[in-house]
């Protein structure tokens, strides 16, 4: 009896380690909601800075394997409910939600109308669901199974206070005028006192039941994440003891409710051509946000800015306020502006990406009669409106739109008005709307001055672009207008990337030969196959100030926090965790690796010299004289071919600098030759035939 008591204290005390090594690990099983943690344990909730470096380094790989596996489930399930086409139906997805509500053993109540939710995941507008699309439903599912268990413990797991950083305003901005003042605080112009910038800093009182911190801390989180000239960028997010403070860019031409007025006083004929390009901008933020998985929900004029008070020619357009805006993944909630909302959300508090669509063509409507909302002329109540607006009736044309020439015009808004959300057209395809191509004057080309701007960036490492990112994050990117509209010249698809072969078709019209493209693309871009906005726009600042040594010292004073000249590891740490550094590498590239491959993990502190030798690769400006020589024979390491190629040195530099015959026209610097050029025989390289098709390829 006794051995049989003790063997059990054994068990129970072997089972208890078990439990709390796998607790540790971000692993547990406790409150599983039968498709994993959907919101991860508190371990991964928490901040891998705040930890131990070989802590956080375990806790972040735990919280990534964890985040895969839940991923995998995803789609196990989504593709045992979506038959042989691999697209879910309305009628799939309610066997889908039964069967999540079964394993879950909950009533299916708690994922709302689910014959309406469907249409939320929708945003390809093709009535069906996609593996993309369906797992982000499967998500909202989980998310709907966990806040029905236990609401505030979902949402304390996902927003906390505390992960907000705490600083004295004044020590970083100087505070230059008073913008407004609203239910929630107040709005002020201020100097970033670490660059010199304008900026607008927005104060939440914490005292101020208008000011939940829950709503702050989520605008701030989705604005982080959009990277894309037409949507607006947020910089940080900060506490003291009385304020919450989210510091954001500014935009001086005002919003589109003043802009009708604003250029015909500086003397711009406004013609079709002028409200187009301002639409089209407006909607490739929109339509970049719904590719992002999420709706803005108040589309309207006074949440489209223009970002500068000089250029009513050619207006640059960005998209703000994302208070209202929503998750595809989460749950839909009615809001918006009366006279902007669409009939469904009057009726049954559907918001979908169509419903973008409607807010998008009253504020065209507004904007081209200059006689505001349809549905609000002549509303004495906002049940008046209400009923307006659920009969979706236009007053007749009038003004531009009752002429021949505008007829166009009032065909693409009218579809925008739809009723039927069914029958709306989604936001990209307005954009390919035959007015809109037409009016807009088709694909934008890349001006001369980018160009020339474009060929003075030098090639550099992955670390260093995303360096510069990291500054250019910091930036007012929407003031660099000329380098912003290059950027979307080149973005053809609207994804806010430029691969490979968007670059190439654009400067293909610039008038540069084939050499100077594929230089300029391997530079710009490299082997990671597209490039950032954020990422693309730093370098082409650091070109722009000529002086990217100095560019990165400024990155290193940045991070150097108390000004004794050196990062420790804390503070190399938290430079390599930026999402723009991280964002210049390959997918999964953690910090911790960056900080290994650099060896300065075994570093207790960075110097200047340390950080800028990382660049150079370890050659100093004196020591410019190359290896290889003119006629050498040497082997290329091919990324696209995947071998050492074997080639011949083709013309040297006196910067040390070469070509090889594989590569024609591409110059291999210094600090690159270590990795992509050795001397021939040094391994096994590709066969005298596999290089002449290595060659062909352009490898």
């Amino acid at each position: 009896m006794g051995k049989d008591k003790e063997g059990k204290e054994k068990k129970d005390k072997k089972d208890k380690k078990e439990k709390k090594d796998k607790d540790k690990d971000g692993d547990s099983d406790d409150g599983d909601d039968g498709m994993g943690d959907y919101f991860g344990t508190q371990s991964e909730n928490r901040g891998f800075l705040d930890v131990a470096p070989d802590e956080g380094a375990r806790l972040a790989a735990a919280a990534a394997a964890k985040k895969k596996r839940r991923e995998e489930q995803f789609r196990q399930l989504f593709r045992q409910m979506s038959g042989a086409d691999r697209h879910l139906d309305p009628q799939e997805m309610k066997r889908l939600a039964m069967k999540i509500a079964s394993m879950n053993r909950i009533d299916p109540a708690c994922f709302g109308e689910v014959e309406l939710m469907f249409w939320r995941y929708d945003f390809s507008g093709d009535g069906k669901l996609d593996e993309n699309e369906g797992l982000m439903l499967i998500e909202g599912m989980c998310r709907a199974v966990k806040d029905a268990r236990d609401p505030r413990a979902a949402r304390a797991g996902m927003r906390s206070t505390r992960d907000i950083p705490n600083k004295r305003m004044e020590q970083y901005y100087q505070i230059s005028k008073k913008l407004g003042q609203g239910g929630q605080g107040a709005v002020y112009l201020a100097v970033d006192r670490s660059n010199g910038q304008e900026k607008v800093v927005k104060y939440y009182d914490k005292s101020c039941a208008n000011a939940p911190a829950d709503d702050i801390i989520d605008e701030f989180a989705l604005l982080t994440k959009l990277d894309h000239p037409k949507i607006a960028r947020t910089y940080e997010i900060f506490q003291d003891t009385a304020n919450f403070y989210v510091v954001s860019e500014p935009y001086f031409g005002g919003d589109l409710s003043t802009a009708v007025e604003k250029a015909q006083q500086a003397g711009v004929a406004l013609t079709e051509k002028w409200f187009a390009d301002i639409w089209r901008q407006s909607m490739e933020g929109v339509a970049f946000l719904h590719t992002q998985h999420t709706m803005h929900c108040d589309i309207k004029e006074p949440n489209i800015m223009i970002s500068s008070k000089d250029n009513w020619q050619n207006p640059n357009v960005v998209v703000i306020d994302f208070g209202l805006a929503q998750g595809f993944g989460a749950g839909s909630m009615p809001g918006g502006t009366p006279g902007y909302m669409p009939p469904e959300v009057w009726q049954c508090g559907l918001w979908t990406p169509k419903g973008d669509t409607f807010a998008m063509g009253v504020t065209f409507y507004s904007m081209i009669t200059m006689q505001g909302s349809p549905f609000v002329r002549g509303a004495t109540s906002i049940d008046h409106v209400k009923m307006i607006t659920m009969q979706c009736r236009l007053p007749p044309p009038s003004g531009h739109l009752a002429s021949p020439q505008g007829r166009a015009l009032n065909m693409m808004i009218t579809r925008m008005l739809s009723r039927d959300f069914h029958s709306r057209p989604t936001m990209a395809q307005v954009l390919q709307d035959p007015w809109m191509r037409q009016a807009s004057g088709g694909a934008m080309e890349i001006d001369r001055s980018a160009i020339r701007r474009m060929t003075q960036v030098h090639d550099m490492s992955l670390l260093q672009k995303g360096l510069l990112a990291d500054m250019a994050s910091r930036e007012n990117l929407a003031q660099l207008e000329e380098l912003s509209a290059t950027f979307t010249s080149m973005d053809s698809d609207n994804d806010g990337m430029v691969s490979k072969d968007e670059a190439r078709t654009a400067l293909r019209k610039s008038g540069l030969g084939s050499a100077e493209i594929e230089q300029l693309i391997e530079t710009l871009i490299g082997d990671q196959g597209s490039v950032s906005y954020t990422v693309f726009m730093g370098q082409l600042i650091a070109a722009k100030k000529g002086d990217s040594v100095n560019t990165l010292r400024q990155v290193f004073q940045q991070y150097d926090a108390d000004s004794n000249g050196y990062l420790d590891q804390r503070e190399i740490r938290e430079m390599l965790s930026q999402p723009a550094i991280l964002d210049a590498f390959p997918k999964g590239k953690t910090a911790e690796a960056i900080l290994k491959e650099y060896g300065w993990d075994k570093m207790r502190k960075v110097t200047w010299e340390d950080f800028r030798h990382a660049f150079e690769n370890e050659v100093s400006p004196e020591n410019t004289n190359s290896q290889y020589k003119k006629g050498d024979s040497v082997e290329y390491y091919s990324p696209s071919y995947g071998k050492w190629v074997q080639c011949v040195v083709t013309e040297t530099r006196d910067d040390g600098a070469i070509q090889v015959n594989v590569k024609p026209g591409f110059w291999f610097a210094m600090r690159d030759q270590g990795s992509k050029i050795r001397k021939s025989g040094a391994g096994t390289a590709a066969s005298p035939g596999q290089a002449l098709l290595a060659a062909a390829l352009g490898f």
